[in-house]
């Protein structure tokens, strides 16, 4: 005896996350699309679609996922094209599914030993020391300072899997380049350039998917979820913040928002953003607070076709300090040849010198012997009071006193201690 099951005509299937969601009713030949959320009150677009004999495009609008008038109009405007579906049900599906997923978020995890077993720091960087796996990195300098060239090499180098210029990368990952400031053309010809002076195929690119934007992220947040979901991006770099928050940068909210869509995408950002007049980051605080590394690109001239580029370490949560970092960026402007090469220099050997913390200025200029606190004061231009305090702050840690008044660093280059020779 054999048992015969009805077939459920209105179960469905749901895909997606991260606010972009399809639902399909294959006994019913219905798919719905489901984006761009608002909160207040609870909306999102709502597109059907079919695949029934009288189907095609069904409707489409902004529906209010909560709002049981609303649920019935968009149900008439769906029978008005086809009345041999049980609309009632399948709105009413699809808002409590949506929801339900929407509003649930990330589950909650008890921090057990067993979970703790698994957390590894060697995996906490995407590209080591600049990008920490799934936080924001935010790096801001004047125009002109090759930040954003920055960007487009660290996407070149994450995009290939591998490193470069002191740039650490252990595997290829898909990045998402959205842009504010230029165009589809301009950051293609960077990135040949960029691939050019790396000594790869210039036509072989993969990994990095280029976006052209006009309005800010929260606008267009829905759009990127379903990029970042479809293409399986894990890096998103964005050029820049002012245009990206599309508002006051002054506003606490505006920039808490921005990072708040950032969060949404679950993935490792690099914002690129803008220096004031004063010469440090526009805007609100919320910007360093908000971000877990934050990095202050500097540059200098150097020859007609070059220019120095220092990074300095402004803002971390979870890593070390790091010291600045610098390269010498070359410009090959033949049309035969045409590249940009990253070469690695110490910032102590470029005219950002200057820029370095003191102790770190006083360190350098201790790296050939020991000096006094009157030479330290000339060479650094500082009075010797505060020559003096800085040294007695990294008294035998980074600093020792010789005989005589002279001081010498407390290591050596090569690892030695000054001290062993006393």
């Amino acid at each position: 005896m054999s048992t015969q099951h009805e077939v459920n005509p209105y179960s469905f299937t749901m895909t997606g996350g991260l606010g972009v969601y399809d639902l399909h009713w294959p006994e019913q030949n219905i798919t719905m699309h489901v984006s761009h959320f608002t909160d207040k009150p609870l909306t999102a677009e709502v597109w059907v679609d079919s695949q029934r004999p009288n189907g095609g495009h069904i409707a489409s609008g902004t529906l209010n996922l909560l709002s049981n008038v609303a649920k019935g109009t968009f149900e008439k405007a769906c029978a008005r094209r086809d009345d041999g579906v049980d609309w009632y049900t399948l709105i009413e599906q699809l808002c409590t599914a949506v929801v339900r997923d929407y509003r649930k978020g990330s589950p909650e995890i008890e921090l057990t030993g067993e979970v703790l077993k698994d957390v590894s720091f060697e995996d906490k960087w995407v590209a080591e020391p600049l990008l920490l796996a799934d936080q924001p990195t935010l790096i801001f300098g004047e125009g002109g300072s090759g930040k954003s060239y920055l960007a487009i090499y660290l996407a070149v180098l994450l995009g290939e899997g591998i490193s470069s210029g002191g740039i650490k990368v252990t595997e290829p990952l898909k990045v998402l380049y959205l842009d504010w400031e230029t165009s589809q053309q301009e950051i293609s010809e960077r990135l040949v350039r960029v691939r050019r002076g790396l000594g790869l195929d210039l036509y072989a690119q993969r990994n990095v998917i280029y976006k052209h934007m006009s309005s800010g992220i929260r606008e267009d947040l829905s759009e990127i979820q379903s990029i970042v979901t479809r293409r399986d991006i894990q890096v998103v770099v964005l050029d820049s913040v002012g245009a990206a928050v599309a508002g006051e940068p002054e506003s606490a909210s505006m920039v808490i928002a921005y990072f708040n869509a950032i969060r949404k995408l679950k993935v490792t950002s690099l914002s690129v953003d803008h220096k004031n007049r004063e010469g440090t980051i526009f805007g609100s605080s919320y910007k360093r607070n908000y971000s877990r590394l934050m990095y202050d690109v500097k540059s200098a001239p150097g020859t007609d076709l070059s220019i120095e580029m220092g990074l300095f370490h402004e803002k971390t949560n979870n890593t070390p300090y790091m010291k600045p970092m610098g390269w010498v960026l070359r410009f090959d402007n033949n049309p035969d040849t045409e590249a940009v090469t990253f070469e690695r220099r110490d910032v102590k050997d470029t005219a950002l010198e200057s820029d370095m913390s003191v102790p770190d200025r006083i360190e350098n200029a201790l790296s050939n012997g020991p000096k006094s606190v009157q030479s330290l004061a000339e060479e650094l231009e500082k009075s010797t009071s505060f020559i003096s305090k800085e040294l007695s702050k990294g008294r035998d840690k980074r600093f020792v006193n010789l005989e005589r008044g002279t001081w010498a660093n407390a290591y050596r280059p090569d690892g030695g201690a000054f001290n062993e020779e006393l």
